[in-house]
């Protein structure tokens, strides 16, 4: 606080500068959020998909509570483009599976072709799409 107390013009308090101990404080729990997913990367570092989801959600289970959440909450970032294509295959009857994750496979038949082709039945997705 010596430095920065020489550094204002006499009569005025440090209360609206930027300090050392101010920006170690502000930088604390980034710093420790950054070493989080750090450590998460090192540790799945070779996989992909689902085997991926599988490793975080097993670095879940760890005693601190703290951790449990970062993890948590980090699992439903990564889960959400996997949920978006399920979503869309179920609802929607688009499959996006650009990764091979899904364990369907698109057979490049359109569903609108589907449906004009075979109106009478109530299963469209069967000509569209195939297990992989």
């Amino acid at each position: 606080m010596v430095v920065s107390s020489a550094l204002l013009p006499a009569g005025q308090t440090g209360a609206g500068y930027l300090t050392l101990r101010r920006l170690i404080v502000w930088l604390a729990e980034p710093k420790i959020r950054m070493r989080g997913l750090a450590g998460i990367a090192d540790a799945v570092a070779q996989l992909e998909g689902g085997a991926l989801i599988n490793a975080v959600d097993a670095l879940a289970q760890h005693g601190d509570s703290l951790v449990q959440q970062f993890i948590s909450r980090t699992l439903q970032q990564m889960c959400q483009p996997l949920f978006q294509m399920a979503r869309e295959w179920v609802f929607d009857g688009r499959l996006n599976n650009a990764g091979t994750e899904f364990f369907v496979g698109s057979t490049g038949v359109g569903f609108s072709t589907v449906v004009l082709q075979q109106s009478h039945t109530h299963m469209p997705w069967h000509s569209m799409h195939g297990v992989t």
